[in-house]
């Protein structure tokens, strides 16, 4: 509802609207988010261990969440594909969102909201009281250029509709990124995406996801509407299906401990060095008496 404030209206801190979240200073409770990068960087992966945090309660990359339903819309990967990964995560990945895999469509068409699959997937929404919703990919949810600059509005508005009440993150693969002396290029968040700045506009929040190394990836905040801006980029590590934020006091502690049980396996092992990583790897967490994923996690802090 509109409001008007006459001249010389005193604001004070009780006229700024009250944002609720998701995701601690990351995700509102509602509204359209973007979460864009070059392709094979993880945004799915990224994605769906977002959804599974916020539906069980826990944490996200170290921030407090609200706890909602959740749908995971895939429109760009195969189902077996997808759960063909899942399955192959030692130990297999646990969805606990809706997993809704169907034929690019155009959410543009003026019969859109007369076909069946608008129909099945918002009764879904409605019945199972779901309130965060990503989907996979932008490109896919409708023809015609992403750099025309009404299309965001329309697009989100129309998702907006769809799913009244909830949010909505929509994945994006941009360019691949360029590297020059094996480094990654840095560029202007706005130029990474075909046409990002007209969806990052419209967004409340953008999320740019890329990779730092080959170990580690780098989440900035792009724009937001709703909450400050960080004051430095989240560094994740990746295994499989799991993410796991590094802050320096943790990566210095798993960095010490992993180099420390390497300096001591290869002082006993003069084969060491002609190991492949992976065997390395297995006899630091059979060492450690930890799991391979975790040793795994261990070293990807011990190189960032």
């Amino acid at each position: 509802m509109s409001q008007i404030y006459p001249g010389n209206y005193k604001f004070t801190w009780k006229d700024v609207p009250k944002v609720g979240t998701w995701v601690e200073n990351m995700v509102p409770s509602i509204g359209s988010v973007i979460m864009f990068g070059p392709a094979g960087t993880g945004k799915t992966t990224l994605a769906a261990n977002m959804l599974n945090s916020v539906i069980t309660g826990q944490q996200f990359l170290g921030r407090m969440t609200s706890q909602t339903n959740g749908m995971l819309l895939s429109l760009d990967t195969p189902k077996n594909i997808l759960v063909r990964r899942w399955l192959e995560s030692k130990p297999p990945f646990d969805n606990h969102f809706s997993f809704a895999a169907y034929d690019p469509f155009d959410c543009l068409h003026p019969d859109f909201k007369k076909s069946n699959t608008y129909k099945e997937i918002k009764d879904h929404v409605k019945d199972h009281h779901i309130r965060l919703v990503a989907v996979d990919s932008l490109r896919d949810c409708f023809h015609g250029e992403l750099t025309n600059d009404e299309m965001p509005k329309e697009v989100y508005g129309t998702f907006q509709e769809w799913f009244s009440g909830a949010t909505v993150i929509f994945l994006h693969h941009t360019r691949k990124q360029q590297f020059v002396n094996g480094k990654p290029l840095e560029g202007n968040i706005d130029d990474e995406a075909t046409g990002s700045k007209f969806w990052i506009n419209k967004a409340q929040v953008a999320l740019y996801l890329r990779k730092q190394n080959n170990f580690t990836l780098r989440l900035d905040m792009g724009k937001s509407q709703c909450f400050a801006p960080w004051n430095e980029p989240i560094q994740i590590s990746v295994n499989d299906m799991e993410m796991e934020e590094f802050d320096d006091q943790k990566a210095t502690g798993m960095r010490q401990q992993f180099n420390a049980a390497v300096s001591y396996l290869s002082s006993l092992d003069m084969k060491w060095s002609s190991y492949k990583v992976k065997e390395q790897v297995e006899l630091v967490a059979q060492h450690l008496k930890i799991t391979e994923r975790q040793a795994w996690r261990m070293r990807a802090a011990s190189r960032n």
